[in-house]
C-alpha cells in the first residue's frame, strides 16, 4: 500500500494488511529550501495529537528549530520557527508537553560570537504561540541533548555540555514553566570532556541525569549525578567496563522508588564494545551491572532504555552478527539484571540495522524503531512491537520516496496506544525532510453484561469501561459502548497483553475482571453487576436511599421521576426498589 509520496511495507503476525495495529497517517515536511530538514524528537499527548520538532533550513536565517503539531486524524495544527540571535544554526533535540496542553522544546541555538552556541528551551502553548524563550551556555560551542517535562507542573530539566575552560562540562539546568531560570550545575571531572545525554526527575523534584566524563586513565566512563529539588549534588556515580576503555552512557530511566537504569556501551577486555546496562539504587550505590556480548563477540551498543510496568528493563541498540552485519537488537532484563530474552531483526538487506529508541506503554508492550537496509532500498525506518516477554507482534517499514537512506529518531507512545515516530527521510529533489507517522491500534473487547435486579431491556444502555494494567491499578484507558438486548457490547480497545477490565452501567456498581488477556484478535469477559447505585459514586449509601426517597411514587413524566431510581426497570419507583437497596446497602464497586 502507498502512503503519500512514500511507499510502507506492512508485516503482522496475523497474516492480515487489516490488522488492528496499522499506521494512521504520515506527514512529511520539506522546508523552504529544499535541504536541511530533520526531525529529531517527538511526543504525543492524552488526546493523540503529535508534536516534533528538529531543525530546517531557510533563506536568511539559516536552519531554524521547526515545531510542527499534528491533529491524532493527522491535519497539521500549528508551525512554530524559532531563530536564536545568532541567524545562522538552531536545532531542535527534544520536545515534551504539560498536562494544560503547552509544548516545551529544547535545542542547540547559535547566539553570535560573543556565545556561540546555547541551550535554548522555547514554550509554546497550546496553539503554537510562543510564550518564552530561555537561553543558557556559557562562551563557546554548548551542546544540549536531553530534555524532560515534568507534565503536571511544566518544569523543565535539561542536560548536555557546556563549554568551561576549553573544555566541556556536563550541565543540568532546571526551568520553571514561567521560563525562570530555576537551577544549574555544571561538574568539570578531571580538566577533560564531559557530558550529559539523558535527564529525568521525580515528582519530588529530585533530578538524575547521565552522559559520560573523562576519567585519569580510564578513558570516558559513565557518568550519573542524582541532583537535589534545590540542584546540588547529591550522589554521583561512575561506570568504568573491564576494558578500561570509553564507555558512553547513552540513557537512562527511572522507577518510581528513585532506582536508576542506565544503559550504553562499554569497551570489554580486548577491543570491541557491549551493551552495559547498570541499576543505581536510590543514592546512586551500584545494584548490578548487566553486559551483553552478540554472537559475533564483536560491538554491541545499545541507544535507549524503558521500564515497563512489571518492573523488567528493555534496552535497543545494535550487535554485530556473523552473516548478517549489525542486527537491532533488544534486551529484556529483570529488575534483578537478569537477561530473560533477547529479540535481533536483520532486515531484508542483511546489512546494517539499527535500534535508536524504545517506548513501552501502560501495559507493558513495547515499540523499538530503529533505521534498517532494505533490500535496495537503503535505510528503511523500521518500527517492532513486542509483547510483554519480548514476543514480536508486529513489524512496519517505511522506505521514502526517492529509495534513500531514511532514519527514524524518536518514539512515543500515549496511554491510549497511539505510536508516534519521527526521523529524517531523503526526498525525491527535497533532500532531506521531517517525516512524523502515527500508529494506531484497536483490539475489540467482546463484553457480556448481567445486570442484577432488573426487569428491564438493557439496550442502548451505555457501558463506561477502564483498562488498567493486572493487579487493581488505577486506569490508564477509558471507552463508552451501549448494550444490546443481551446485554452485550463490542468496544475497540488499545492494548494487547494481560490486562484488568472494569465497567459500569447506571445505577449498577462498577465490576472488575482480571487478566483479561488480549491477543491481536481482542478479548471476551463477562461481568455481573450489583444494583442499587442511584447516584453513580460506584457505592450504595445513604445518599441512593435520600435520592430514591426524592423519586418514590414517580413514573416517567412525573415532576420528581429520577430514571436511576427505577433499579427494577418496570417503569417506577417503588418498594421493589427500596428493597434491591437495602439488600444491597454498605456496597462498594471495584
Amino acid at each position: 500500500m502507498r502512503a503519500l509520496a512514500g511507499i510502507l511495507l506492512f508485516v503482522g503476525l496475523s497474516g492480515a494488511l487489516a490488522s488492528q495495529m496499522r499506521q494512521e497517517w504520515l506527514n512529511r515536511y520539506n522546508g523552504p529550501l529544499n535541504d536541511f530538514d530533520q526531525a529529531f524528537a517527538v511526543s504525543v499527548d492524552a488526546a493523540g495529537n503529535v508534536v516534533s520538532t528538529g531543525g530546517s533550513t531557510q533563506s536568511g536565517t539559516g536552519v531554524d528549530i521547526v515545531t510542527h503539531k499534528y491533529s491524532r486524524a493527522g491535519t497539521l495544527l500549528w508551525t512554530a520557527r524559532y531563530d536564536g540571535p545568532g541567524g545562522v544554526r538552531d536545532v531542535g533535540v527534544g520536545v515534551g508537553t504539560d498536562a494544560a496542553g503547552n509544548v516545551y522544546v529544547l535545542g542547540t541555538s547559535y547566539g553570535g560570537a560573543a556565545t556561540i552556541d546555547d541551550w535554548v528551551i522555547v514554550k509554546y502553548n497550546a496553539n503554537g504561540t510562543q510564550q518564552w524563550a530561555r537561553r543558557y551556555g556559557g562562551t563557546g560551542s554548548d551542546l544540549a541533548t536531553g530534555l524532560y517535562v515534568d507534565a503536571a507542573t511544566g518544569a523543565c530539566y535539561a542536560t548536555g555540555a557546556v563549554v568551561g575552560t576549553g573544555f566541556e562540562n556536563f550541565a543540568v539546568i532546571k526551568v520553571a514553566s514561567d521560563g525562570a531560570l530555576v537551577w544549574d550545575f555544571q561538574y568539570d571531572r578531571a580538566g577533560g570532556n564531559d557530558r550529559g545525554l539523558a535527564v529525568q526527575a521525580l515528582p519530588s523534584g529530585v533530578c538524575y541525569a547521565t552522559g559520560s566524563m573523562t576519567g585519569s586513565g580510564t578513558n570516558t566512563d559513565y557518568a550519573t549525578v542524582r541532583l537535589s529539588a534545590t540542584g546540588s549534588l547529591l550522589n554521583i556515580a561512575f561506570y568504568n567496563g573491564p576494558g578500561n576503555g570509553p564507555d558512553e552512557a547513552r540513557d537512562l530511566v527511572l522507577d518510581p522508588s528513585g532506582n536508576a537504569y542506565v544503559t550504553g556501551w562499554s569497551r570489554a577486555v580486548g577491543l570491541f564494545d557491549d551493551m552495559a546496562t547498570v541499576r543505581y539504587g536510590a543514592t546512586l550505590n551500584q545494584v548490578w551491572v548487566a553486559r551483553y556480548n552478540g554472537p559475533a563477540n564483536n560491538d554491541d551498543w545499545a541507544n535507549a532504555i524503558a521500564r515497563d510496568p512489571a518492573g523488567n528493563i528493555l534496552v535497543t541498540g545494535a550487535s554485530v552478527a556473523s552473516g548478517s552485519g549489525r542486527d537491532l537488537t533488544t534486551v529484556l532484563y529483570s529488575a534483578a539484571g537478569v537477561q530473560s530474552a533477547v529479540q535481533r531483526y536483520n532486515g531484508p538487506g542483511n546489512q546494517a540495522d539499527e535500534g535508536t529508541d524504545i517506548a513501552v506503554d501502560p501495559v507493558g508492550n513495547a515499540y523499538a524503531i530503529g533505521t534498517s537496509v532494505g533490500s535496495g532500498t537503503f535505510k528503511d525506518f523500521v518500527l517492532l512491537k513486542y509483547a510483554p516477554g519480548l514476543v514480536q507482534q508486529y513489524l512496519f517499514r517505511y522506505n521514502g520516496p526517492s529509495s534513500s537512506d531514511d532514519t527514524p529518531w524518536q518514539v512515543a507512545v500515549n496511554a491510549g496506544g497511539d505510536v508516534a515516530v519521527t526521523g529524517m527521510s531523503r526526498g525525491v529533489s527535497t533532500f532531506d525532510d521531517y517525516t512524523t507517522l502515527l500508529y494506531r491500534q484497536d483490539f475489540p473487547l467482546a463484553g457480556s453484561v448481567t445486570l442484577a435486579s432488573f426487569g428491564g431491556s438493557p439496550t442502548g444502555l451505555p457501558v463506561r469501561v477502564w483498562l488498567s494494567p493486572p493487579g487493581g491499578a488505577e486506569p490508564t484507558w477509558s471507552g463508552q459502548a451501549t448494550l444490546d438486548a443481551q446485554g452485550r457490547f463490542t468496544l475497540p480497545c488499545p492494548y494487547t497483553g494481560k490486562v484488568d477490565v472494569r465497567v459500569k452501567v447506571g445505577h449498577w456498581l462498577r465490576r472488575r475482571v482480571a487478566d483479561v488477556d488480549f491477543t491481536t484478535s481482542g478479548a471476551a469477559a463477562s461481568f455481573a453487576l450489583i444494583n442499587g447505585d442511584v447516584n453513580d459514586d460506584n457505592s450504595v449509601n445513604v445518599a441512593d436511599f435520600v435520592a430514591l426517597r426524592s423519586a418514590f411514587g414517580s413514573s416517567s413524566g412525573s415532576p420528581n421521576w429520577n430514571p436511576e431510581a427505577d433499579l427494577n426497570g418496570n417503569g417506577s419507583v417503588n418498594v421493589t426498589d427500596f428493597l434491591i437497596l437495602r439488600a444491597n446497602f454498605g456496597l462498594s464497586g471495584d
